[in-house]
């Protein structure tokens, strides 16, 4: 009985999951999010550190032929009461190859339950891309549409 249960649960949990990542992937979800040539595989937060702070990290991925060198990126959130709020990161010094993942971290100096639990994959756009070559992608601002 315990094998059958732990099966059943098991089962629950899978498609659980696979809805949710049905979710997260709508096309217009990664349009939102990513950049050509860079796809976001996962978001994450923690905090606070011993400072106070918060840490995000996304991990990209290179999908296109160009090395990329920087990444501008950021966290975009609604605050009751309030418009939206972003933070903005920026890595550079990458050398992130085609088919090649890396992890990006970027730290805000405070830190709320809420806060940290709201970062996730549709809390995330990439903002820049910069290759080797020197040519460059940037999103579209809302003003600029």
């Amino acid at each position: 009985m315990k094998t059958l249960s732990t099966l059943i649960v098991i089962a629950v949990l899978t498609i659980a999951v696979l809805a949710q990542r049905a979710q997260n992937n709508s096309d217009e979800k990664l349009r939102a999010r990513n950049a050509p040539d860079l796809f976001v595989f996962s978001a994450s937060a923690f905090g606070p550190d011993k400072s106070g702070d918060s840490h995000f990290t996304i991990e990209v991925g290179n999908t296109g032929s160009k090395t990329i060198t920087a990444i501008e990126w950021e966290y975009y959130r609604a605050i009751e009461g309030q418009n939206k709020s972003t933070d903005k990161f920026r890595s550079d010094k990458l050398r992130l190859l085609s088919n090649e993942r890396q992890k990006l971290t970027g730290k805000v100096n405070h830190y709320s339950d809420d806060f940290v639990k709201s970062f996730n994959l549709d809390t995330v756009r990439i903002m820049r891309v910069e290759y080797e070559d020197g040519s460059s992608w940037q999103r579209q601002t809302d003003r600029d549409r």
